[in-house]
C-alpha cells in the first residue's frame, strides 16, 4: 500500500525529523523530576538487572507508583548499545543516557511518520472493513445529497503532501519535538496512541479499540477521554448496530482486562505487592483529586495558550481551513475568482465532453476538497477538540496530559498548507502563501532558538552532578581508587529534580551519592561534597556554581526582551 507514496520524499522528511530529535537530545540532555521513575528504572534494569534491591523506587518510590513496562520496552531495545559501552569501552555511563533517549525518540518518530503516512494514503478509502453507504451520516444531513458520499469515503486518505508539510510543521514547533525523546509515561502511551491512531485512520475500528485500551490500562488514564471522545464521534457519525456497539464493547473489556492482568504481573514483581500502577494513579488524581496539590488553572488554559503556544504558526492554519469552508460554502464565487476551482473542487475542468465521459462509479468516488474537509474536521478535529474540552474540567494541568492531541492537529495543519499551497490566482492568494510560510519560519526560529535556548538552560542539577564529578577526579588527581576514605556526594532536592539521574553517577567503588531528603548542618558534614541550593553551609566553602534560567524581562532596545540567569545550584566542599 505504500508504494504511492513518494518514497525518497518520505525517507528525506524523515531523516530531516530525525536530526531535530537528536539535536535536541544532545542540547538537552537531562531530565525533570515528572520524567525521573522511568529514567531511573530503564537505567536500573540495564545496569543492576535481577538486583531489585538496588532500584532507585525502594528509596525514592515517589507519590503515586509507575508502570515498569515502558522501561522494560526501552532497556530492551537499548540494551545490545549499553552492552557494548559497559563492557567493551571505557566511555563514560552518561553516553547511556543518549542512548536511551535516542531509542525513545526514534520510536516515537517512527509512529508519528507512519500515521502521517497512512493519513495521506489516499489508497486506503478501499480498505476492507468500513462501513457501507446504507449507513445514514445524520450529523451531515444537513449537506445535502452529498451526504451518502461522505460516509463511503470516511476512511479517505488527505494527499500525500501532508508527509512533507507535516514534517515542515514539526520541525517548526519547540514542544513536540521536544517531548518526543522524554521519559515521561505520556510519552510511552502517545506511542501506542499514534499507533491507534493510525488504525483509526484505516478505519480499523477494533484495532483502535484494542490499541488505545492496552494504553489507558498501562500507561495514562487518561488516554480514556480520547478513547471516549472517538468513539462518541463514531457513534454519532456511523450509526453503529447494536450487534456492533456490543461486541465493540466486549471487546474494549476483554482488552483492558488483558491488560491490567499484564500490569499486575510485571509490576506486582518489581514493587514486590500486588498492585495495579494506574489504578492507583487515577484514584489518587480523580478520586481524592489530589493533583490539585501541584496546582490549579482555569477552565480554558489548554485551550489558550497552551495549545496555540505549542502549535505557534500552524494554529492559524486551522483556521484557514474553516474559512476555506464557509467561503466556499457561502461565497463560492469569491473562490473561483481568486483561486483555480479546479484545484479547489478537485475535478477536471477541461471539457465538458470528459466529464460526460466519466462513469457514474468513477462519479461517485471523485471527493471534493470541501467534503475532504468536512470530514477531517468531524472525524480528527472534533473528537481532540472534545477531549480537550473534558480534560479541562480537571484542575491541574499540564501540556503533557493533552500532548497526544498534537501530532493530529499537525496533520490537519499539514493538509490545510498542502492545500494552500495548491491554489492558484490573485495577489491575494500569493500574498497567504507567502504569509504561511512567513509563519512557518518565524515558528521555526522562536523554537530553535529561543525556547530550545532557554529550556537548555533549565536543567541545572545535570550540569552540577557532571562538573562535580570533573572536579572530585580532578582534585584527587584521578587517582582515587588509592584514597583510604570513601567520597560521598550528597545531591540535594533541586539538583535532583532539575537533571541529576543515575546515568550521571560514576562507576566508582570509591564515589557514593546520596539524595536523603531535610538533613540539617550536622548530618550534612558527614559528606565531603554537596549540590546544594545555596552557598552558605558550615563547614563547607563555595567552590562553583551552576547557573540556569529566572525569567524574561523587557528592555527598551532590539531586541526589546532579555533572558536572565541566576546561580541556582552551589558545589560544596568540605573544609
Amino acid at each position: 500500500p505504500l508504494s504511492s507514496m513518494p518514497s525518497i520524499t518520505t525517507l528525506s522528511v524523515l531523516s530531516v525529523q530525525l536530526l531535530f530529535v537528536i539535536g535536541y537530545i544532545i542540547i538537552c540532555p537531562y531530565t525533570k523530576v515528572e520524567e525521573s521513575f522511568n529514567l531511573q528504572a530503564t537505567h536500573d534494569i540495564l545496569y543492576h538487572q535481577g538486583n531489585l534491591t538496588r532500584y532507585d523506587h525502594n528509596e525514592f518510590p515517589g507519590v503515586v507508583p509507575r508502570t515498569f513496562i515502558g522501561p522494560l520496552i526501552l532497556a530492551t531495545i537499548t540494551y545490545p548499545f549499553v552492552y557494548l559501552i559497559q563492557n567493551f569501552t571505557t566511555l563514560s555511563k552518561l553516553l547511556s543516557l543518549y542512548i536511551v533517549r535516542i531509542a525513545l525518540g526514534i520510536m516515537l518518530l517512527y509512529s508519528y511518520s507512519f500515521l502521517t503516512i497512512f493519513f495521506g494514503w489516499e489508497g486506503r478509502k478501499k480498505e476492507k472493513g468500513h462501513q457501507n453507504n446504507d449507513n445514514i451520516f445524520t450529523l451531515l444531513s444537513e449537506y445535502g445529497p452529498d451526504s451518502k458520499k461522505l460516509i463511503k469515503n470516511w476512511n479517505i486518505g488527505f494527499g500525500s503532501d501532508i508527509v512533507l508539510y507535516s514534517g515542515l510543521i514539526f520541525i517548526s514547533q519547540f514542544h513536540l519535538n521536544f517531548y518526543i525523546s522524554r521519559t515521561l509515561p505520556n510519552i510511552f502511551a502517545l506511542f501506542f496512541v499514534m499507533i491507534g491512531f493510525r488504525y483509526y485512520c484505516l478505519g480499523r475500528i477494533r484495532k483502535t479499540i484494542a490499541v488505545l485500551s492496552f494504553t489507558m490500562c498501562v500507561f495514562r488514564g487518561e488516554v480514556l477521554v480520547l478513547f471516549s471522545s472517538i468513539m462518541l464521534i463514531e457513534l454519532i457519525a456511523r450509526k453503529f448496530s447494536y450487534k456492533f456497539f456490543i461486541w465493540a464493547v466486549i471487546q474494549g473489556i476483554f482488552f483492558c482486562s488483558f491488560s491490567i492482568t499484564i500490569t499486575m504481573l510485571v509490576d506486582s514483581l518489581f514493587w514486590n505487592r500486588l498492585l495495579w500502577p494506574e489504578g492507583e494513579v487515577l484514584y489518587y488524581n480523580t478520586i481524592l483529586n489530589k493533583s490539585s496539590d501541584w496546582g490549579v488553572s482555569p477552565f480554558r488554559w489548554y485551550f489558550f495558550p497552551t495549545v496555540p503556544k505549542a502549535l505557534l504558526g500552524s494554529f492559524s492554519f486551522l483556521f484557514f481551513l474553516i474559512l476555506i469552508i464557509f467561503i466556499n460554502r457561502f461565497f463560492p464565487s469569491l473562490i473561483s475568482q481568486s483561486s483555480n476551482s479546479k484545484t479547489l473542487n478537485n475535478k477536471n475542468t477541461n471539457s465538458k465532453k470528459q466529464r460526460n465521459n466519466k462513469s457514474k462509479k468513477e462519479q461517485e468516488e471523485t471527493i471534493t476538497l470541501d467534503e475532504k474537509t468536512k470530514i477531517l474536521i468531524l472525524k480528527y478535529l472534533m473528537p481532540v477538540l472534545l477531549f480537550i474540552f473534558l480534560y479541562s474540567f480537571l484542575p491541574h494541568k499540564e501540556l503533557r496530559f493533552i500532548i497526544y492531541t498534537l501530532p493530529i492537529f499537525n496533520l490537519i495543519s499539514g493538509f490545510s498548507l498542502s492545500e494552500i499551497m495548491k491554489i492558484k490566482g490573485s495577489t491575494i492568494v500569493n500574498l497567504v502563501k507567502f504569509s504561511m510560510i512567513g509563519l512557518l519560519i518565524v515558528s521555526f526560529v522562536i523554537s530553535n532558538f529561543g525556547f530550545l535556548y532557554v529550556s537548555s538552560n533549565n536543567y541545572p542539577g545535570g550540569y552540577a552532578l557532571y562538573r562535580a564529578n570533573e572536579i572530585v577526579l580532578k582534585e584527587n588527581n584521578e587517582n582515587i581508587d588509592y584514597q583510604e576514605k570513601t567520597i560521598i556526594i550528597h545531591i540535594d532536592n533541586l539538583p535532583a529534580i532539575s537533571g541529576c539521574s543515575r546515568f550521571g553517577e560514576l562507576e566508582n567503588p570509591y564515589i557514593e551519592y546520596s539524595k536523603k531528603e531535610s538533613l540539617n548542618e550536622s548530618q550534612l558534614s558527614e559528606y565531603d561534597y554537596l549540590l546544594h541550593e545555596t552557598k552558605d553551609v558550615e563547614g563547607f566553602e563555595n567552590i562553583d556554581s551552576i547557573r540556569s534560567y529566572s525569567g524574561i524581562s523587557r528592555i527598551s532596545s532590539l531586541p526589546f526582551v532579555k533572558i536572565n540567569f541566576e546561580d541556582s545550584i552551589f558545589i560544596l566542599k568540605k573544609k
